[in-house]
């Protein structure tokens, strides 16, 4: 798989886009969604949404589906790391549970009065959405030899779960009229620090800032004499 990656990345065939391409196209994805919806909301004083699925019921419906069937399909595509023998799951298992859960986000919207079928089971895959991405950066991407970036993935994929942990507290256990008026949209807030962290770790995944330097001196650096 790595040889693989590898090799992708630096054909020379234009036609042939690198998984590290790829991985950079769903994080910087990942961060641009919840950063546009609170763009609109304060363009149009509208006020932050209940939740980022809330916002399937305004005019930023198609970027929030958009959005989110890029994330699942390339999920979905996604091969990752070879199952090692110890492992209960792999990337590959953990990517197509990713992927497919977060396409049924998209497709099933969100409740909005009353509890229904399709509004729970949009409810269900959002927490094994969350749950997936977190494990994929805490327990696979954290198997690199550097040992920053171990701790940088672990903690990105901590942050995710942890995200859901709360939000699956709030939801559950605590009465949502409990809440202040300043934490109304907490939802919204947790779900968009687990998908921003889902984001940063992809980016980093990707080799974004590599990319970036290499383009820099492509645009930027000295032509040859």
């Amino acid at each position: 798989m790595k040889l693989l990656g590898s090799a992708l990345a630096n054909s020379p065939d234009p036609r042939i886009i690198s998984y590290m391409g790829l991985r950079r196209i769903v994080g910087g994805v990942a961060i641009f969604l919840p950063s546009s919806l609170i763009a609109w909301s304060w363009l149009n004083g509208a006020g932050i949404y209940p939740s980022i699925s809330a916002y399937y019921y305004s005019d930023m419906r198609d970027i929030f589906v958009g959005s989110l069937l890029v994330i699942g399909t390339f999920l979905l595509a996604y091969k990752g790391y070879d199952k090692s023998g110890q492992e209960w799951l792999s990337d590959r298992a953990l990517s197509l549970l990713a992927g497919a859960s977060v396409i049924i986000v998209a497709l099933l919207p969100t409740d909005t009065g009353p509890p229904t079928l399709f509004g729970n089971i949009h409810l269900g895959a959002a927490g094994v959405f969350l749950a997936a991405i977190g494990a994929i950066s805490y327990f696979k991407f954290s198997r690199c030899a550097d040992p920053g970036r171990k701790i940088l993935f672990k903690a990105l994929g901590a942050a995710t779960l942890a995200c859901l942990a709360l939000l699956a507290a709030g939801i559950f256990l605590l009465d949502p009229n409990s809440f202040p008026a300043w934490a109304e949209n907490w939802v919204f807030w947790l779900e968009s620090v687990a998908v921003w962290a889902f984001g940063i770790a992809w980016l980093i995944k990707g080799e974004t800032l590599a990319a970036t330097r290499h383009l820099g001196k492509q645009f930027f650096g000295r032509k040859p004499g």
